[in-house]
């Protein structure tokens, strides 16, 4: 499902991007990638595989340290391809607030949540 609008948004806004088609990846940098729990999740809904029970518990706690080690900004989901299950799981783990849509295409924004030391906001 890969366009090229993916590749060129990704040089755009000069973030890399968290999903997407790869190709000829070895197994070490697959391995590296599904270490990260919460990239772990977001792969296994993309295909279709649900999680194991307490799994989204646990990556709730840790969102606020995941985007702020990710620097994301935004997230885009387009609703055609994204699954329910996939959508609701990044909506509520990530706390995510919708800005805008255009067509199937939808704008989120992490909601400023205090880090767990509550010392500073992270994004």
């Amino acid at each position: 499902n890969y366009t090229a609008r993916t590749q060129f948004f990704q040089t755009k806004h000069g973030k890399p991007l968290v999903g997407g088609v790869l190709s000829r990846v070895s197994e070490r940098r697959v391995k590296a990638i599904r270490s990260h729990a919460m990239l772990d999740a977001l792969i296994r809904l993309s295909e279709g595989q649900p999680l194991k029970p307490g799994t989204a518990d646990v990556l709730v706690a840790d969102a606020p340290q995941f985007l702020a080690r990710a620097n994301v900004g935004y997230v885009v989901i387009d609703h055609t391809r994204a699954s329910p299950a996939l959508v609701d799981f990044a909506i509520r783990t990530l706390n995510l607030n919708e800005l805008e849509s255009d067509g199937p295409f939808v704008l989120y924004r992490p909601v400023l949540l205090r880090s767990q030391n509550h010392s500073e906001l992270v994004r």
